[in-house]
């Protein structure tokens, strides 16, 4: 299945005017309960090995609220001609009920789920937009009070891709050099980076041998022309360097957490001016909206189909088409440059000494 295939299919219940937003339509996608996903196992509509619907099945479902009176939404009527909810595991949704068992917010396993998908896709599925080519790059950033249950959620991360046999996407590796950073992206260009003290990463990349590492990787960010190559001086009769060479752009998926005030200890007004902070996608959990004595143990049997559709998704390639999102992008884009005084950016920046039109422009 071609990716234009898989997104082209998730447009199915989505029309102009049917989704007004993404957080109305996130409310309607279907999530299928542990129970379902069995049931639907039994009845052979879901097996482990071969029949999980293509992702172009999921967003079936979906039906907007925005009814008029005396009237029949037509989403509603593609709702109803869909497949049974119970053949239908949407990845991201799924993988939320099988790791949603700690105190952390719902959201967080959300924001994993999403940097699977991309880690699995990078590289060889693309975004047109206008004259760009944009990439499948990806970098969380979580942040919580001390204590806050992030490593929790990592491990929920890993047991996923163990069992899609993805793991090998995951660099974890600590770096000791400046050349040693560089060589080891021209030799993995595509990975999965896993960060679980970001407040330590920072400490590290600002040592004098890793000088002009942290803006390097910032320009990897979606770039899609490869780096410089980096050669050694060749002396006679002594066997030299062997010289750095990149092939093609690295492209690279980030998950990282830390606590919020250590995190801002160690972060630099050049994170922000250089574009580092800005290319984050930020996720804050202030405080916990639910309090679980004992968690309750995952549910094991959504572990092989969430391997299998995260192992499909691997598979994919091509140009996306985002079409049916694009309207609701362009509102998102605007909400956000409205709102980036709110209370913890503006608290962020401060300590940092910018002001939001400096990461807003970068």
């Amino acid at each position: 299945m071609n990716t234009d295939e898989g997104l082209q299919g998730r447009q199915s219940g989505n029309r102009e005017g049917e989704v007004k937003n993404v957080e109305d339509m996130r409310l309607r996608i279907f999530r299928p309960t542990a129970e379902q996903l069995e049931a639907a196992m039994k009845a052979g509509r879901i097996s482990e090995a071969e029949e999980i619907p293509d992702e172009g099945e999921d967003i079936a479902v979906a039906e907007s609220e925005d009814r008029h009176e005396g009237t029949e939404n037509p989403a509603s009527t593609v709702a109803r001609d869909a497949p049974a909810p119970a053949s239908i595991p949407d990845f991201v949704n799924t993988y939320t009920t099988y790791a949603d068992v700690y105190e952390l917010p719902a959201e967080v396993h959300e924001a994993m789920a999403l940097a699977l998908l991309a880690a699995a896709a990078n590289g060889s599925v693309w975004i047109e937009q206008g004259d760009k080519r944009l990439s499948l790059d990806t970098w969380f950033l979580i942040t919580t009070g001390s204590g806050g249950g992030r490593n929790t959620a990592i491990k929920k991360a890993r047991e996923i891709l163990c069992a899609a046999k993805l793991d090998g996407l995951v660099r974890n590796i600590s770096w000791g050099s400046e050349p040693i950073v560089k060589q080891h992206f021209a030799e993995n260009p595509q990975g999965l980076y896993v960060w679980p003290e970001m407040s330590e990463k920072l400490q590290d990349l600002s040592r004098p041998q890793f000088a002009g590492v942290k803006p390097w990787i910032t320009d990897l960010y979606d770039e899609t022309t490869p780096p410089p190559s980096k050669i050694y001086r060749k002396i006679a009769n002594r066997e030299g360097t062997p010289p750095i060479e990149f092939k093609v752009a690295p492209r690279t998926t980030f998950i990282a957490t830390s606590s919020f005030e250590w995190l801002m200890q160690n972060l630099t007004r050049v994170d922000s001016t250089g574009g580092f902070l800005a290319r984050w996608m930020h996720m804050h959990s202030s405080r916990k909206n639910k309090h679980i004595a004992i968690p309750e143990p995952s549910d094991k049997k959504l572990v092989p189909v969430l391997a299998k559709r995260l192992d499909k998704v691997a598979e994919l390639e091509g140009t996306a088409d985002l079409s049916v999102v694009e309207k609701m992008y362009k509102k998102w884009y605007d909400d956000t440059a409205t709102s980036l005084s709110n209370s913890r950016i503006r608290i962020l920046l401060k300590h940092i000494g910018i002001g939001t039109e400096t990461i807003w422009s970068n």
